[in-house]
């Protein structure tokens, strides 16, 4: 087609001819005179002369060819004409085109998906059968749905949610609701103090119970560090009562263990690096197709029928629309992701390695610390490599103070 495209050209039509005879000259200059517009005029031989023009200068060219003793040769015909015509011949087609947009805009006039998030306690079938009876459910009509309705009926109807909100969006519905946060449970009865991790203890502050441990001594999890239990003091001067019916050192009292018991506490943790990485990478083109299947019939809307990279990662996505009633609709829309990899090959230096193993490690380290843990120390350690070939290992160890305690109810001894 011509660079110099007009879209009236391509609304109203246009031909491209080839004129062969002894008086093309005296053709072009009766198609000049008589208002005929000729453009990307090219002669291509010494009694032929290759241009185009209108549709609708068809017949005076037809008068002029014969006038001149000329023939007249079309070779490309295009625009909206043309391209009408073979729609008329093709009714079938235009029939089943019409058809798919008509059935097309019927279902995106449906709400077919309905998605709900922001559930934990609430079941998610208790939040649907709510909306259901708004008018809110897979295959109800678009112009039907009243988000602010289904809004009110579930602040009505589940009293446990603090905010819900509703959007539609094409054939999908998204139920956004937010739970009430209900108030924990206060801790009630003697509890004690426990390790929930190995340390070394470094300070001990009581505030209520007695303490078990000493500084310098090593705890494991689950030893108790402040207990909830409080014997009572001896009796002054070291005397033991001697009544028989009574304890020696009367009955303990047992309280609410509170405390903090600040240990030294060490975490480890091995990084991986190989030497020598192979592999496959993202080139960053990716390709789309996406295809309608109607029963056992496949329509192509956009994309390639087959993967258009010679190495790619390829990702398919099935949404099939619900059933409406009793009536299941055979319709799948199928989305086929195609991205192109690339094989490659990195070599990296002891010095790299070691630190991005190194980093590795001390990723999976902080991962397992506490906020409120101090670093007193690190340590890194490189590895003997293993068995594995061309794989280095580093050794992190971190040192931290941190606040080990967490209470553990108690239960009385009579």
């Amino acid at each position: 087609m011509s660079l110099r495209f007009r879209p009236w050209r391509y609304l109203f039509g246009q031909v491209a001819i080839i004129v062969r005879g002894r008086a093309v000259e005296r053709f072009m200059n009766l198609a000049v005179r008589r208002g005929v517009i000729l453009w990307d005029v090219a002669r291509i031989a010494p009694d032929a002369v290759r241009a185009r023009t209108r549709l609708s200068g068809l017949r005076n060219l037809r008068h002029i060819a014969r006038r001149t003793e000329s023939r007249l040769e079309f070779r490309e015909r295009v625009g909206l004409p043309f391209w009408l015509a073979r729609l008329r011949r093709r009714k079938g087609l235009v029939a089943g085109v019409t058809f798919f947009f008509v059935a097309l805009f019927t279902l995106a006039s449906f709400c077919w998906f309905v998605e709900v998030s922001g559930n934990e306690r609430i079941p998610e079938a208790r939040i649907r059968e709510v909306a259901r009876q708004a008018g809110l459910y897979p295959g109800a009509p678009r112009w039907r749905c009243d988000p602010a309705l289904v809004e009110r009926t579930l602040y009505q109807k589940v009293p446990q949610l603090a905010w819900a909100g509703v959007e539609l969006r094409g054939t999908r519905a998204h139920i956004m609701v937010v739970e009430k946060k209900l108030p924990a449970a206060g801790k009630s009865g003697p509890t004690d103090v426990v390790a929930r991790k190995a340390g070394l203890v470094k300070e001990i502050l009581v505030l209520s119970g007695q303490a078990a441990v000493k500084v310098g001594a090593t705890v494991e999890p689950g030893q108790v560090l402040i207990a909830g239990r409080v014997d009572p003091p001896p009796p002054p001067g070291g005397q033991q009562e001697v009544d028989a019916g009574k304890a020696p050192r009367g009955k303990p009292r047992y309280v609410r263990a509170r405390g903090m018991v600040r240990a030294r506490v060490w975490y480890e943790a091995v990084g991986t690096v190989p030497l020598v990485e192979q592999g496959e990478r993202l080139t960053g083109r990716r390709t789309r197709s996406v295809v309608i299947r109607v029963g056992t019939r496949e329509v192509r809307l956009k994309g390639p029928a087959a993967a258009p990279y010679p190495r790619c990662r390829v990702k398919r996505t099935t949404a099939r629309l619900p059933g409406w009633r009793n009536l299941a609709l055979p319709v799948e829309v199928i989305t086929t992701e195609y991205a192109e990899v690339k094989p490659y090959r990195l070599v990296r230096t002891l010095d790299e390695a070691v630190r991005l193993a190194g980093a590795a490690a001390l990723k999976k380290v902080s991962g397992r610390l506490p906020p409120e843990a101090k670093i007193l120390a690190r340590r890194t350690e490189v590895l003997p490599l293993t068995n594995k070939r061309d794989v280095l290992q580093v050794r992190v160890v971190v040192e931290t103070l941190e606040d080990i305690g967490i209470e553990r109810p108690l239960k009385p001894k009579d």
